[in-house]
């Protein structure tokens, strides 16, 4: 398996969130994402409601892996939203 690298567009290094989906890490604003997308709003909003420190899409490392999605269509959302 392939070490996932930056993507050269949608890796915004003062934002939040890092996301993995196939081998491409986006680093990305939470709140950006919450306000395009409830599935983004309710996976937030779980988070910060359960009190538990969030670990997963802090670093590089420990991305928040999304699954059920291309690489295609994850980026066309990121264009639709962040232009």
């Amino acid at each position: 398996m392939s070490k996932a690298t930056r993507h050269p567009v949608y890796y915004f290094h003062a934002s939040s969130h890092v996301f993995q989906v196939e081998n491409m890490l986006y680093k990305l604003c939470s709140s950006i994402l919450s306000s395009a997308s409830n599935v983004f709003r309710d996976m937030f909003a779980a988070t910060q409601n359960s009190g538990q420190m969030e670990l997963d899409g802090m670093s590089d490392d420990k991305p928040i892996h999304l699954e059920g999605i291309s690489r295609d269509a994850f980026e066309l959302f990121l264009e639709l939203t962040f232009g």
